[in-house]
């Protein structure tokens, strides 16, 4: 039975917000257009304040369709990550799983997956977990995820010895006043 990674909120996120935020704020604008707002006095918005209002309008309906059309619905079970856009869903092995990374400071926080295969989804997965943000340090859920990663592609050794000083003696430091060979 796959367990969910996904915040219960992602449908919130990826339709919900977009068309509250479209129709919403769009409104707002045409009626700033056709001169159904008006300020102190009764007098009609000034020009500029419109230009204003469309420019933010629509440099905040592409950034909220841009994030909202990656997030992706995520689970894993034993052996598999299934991930859905709400239209397309794939599966795909563990041990496809390269890299996960995790925002900090955005809201809402999200946790990227990368694989090391192309899907119909990309390469990448990106998905709100479950859970409260975890301000500054890592969600549990990306601990998980990274745990999966360690099982299936463990790190290389940190730093090679072999033919330096340290191979003999790892205690070795190199000073100026030693004579060289």
């Amino acid at each position: 039975m796959p367990r969910p990674l996904s915040s219960s909120l992602t449908t919130g996120w990826k339709f919900i917000l977009p068309a509250v935020w479209i129709v919403g704020f769009g409104s707002g604008v045409v009626a700033s257009w056709l001169c159904a707002l008006s300020g102190r006095g009764n007098e009609a918005v000034v020009a500029w304040m419109r230009w204003g209002l469309l420019a933010g309008w629509v440099a905040g309906s592409l950034g909220i369709l841009w994030f909202s059309r990656r997030i992706c619905h995520v689970s894993v079970s034993e052996d598999s990550l299934f991930a859905s856009n709400f239209s397309r869903q794939i599966a795909v092995p563990l041990s496809a799983i390269l890299q996960v990374s995790q925002t900090y400071t955005s809201r809402p926080q999200t946790i990227t997956i990368y694989l090391d295969r192309k899907t119909v989804l990309g390469n990448k997965i990106v998905f709100i977990p479950h859970g409260f943000p975890h301000n500054l340090s890592k969600h549990p859920v990306t601990d998980q995820l990274l745990a999966i990663v360690e099982r299936f592609h463990p790190a290389p050794p940190v730093c090679e010895t072999i033919g330096t000083p340290w191979a003999e003696n790892p205690g070795h430091t190199f000073h100026d006043d030693e004579p060289r060979a």
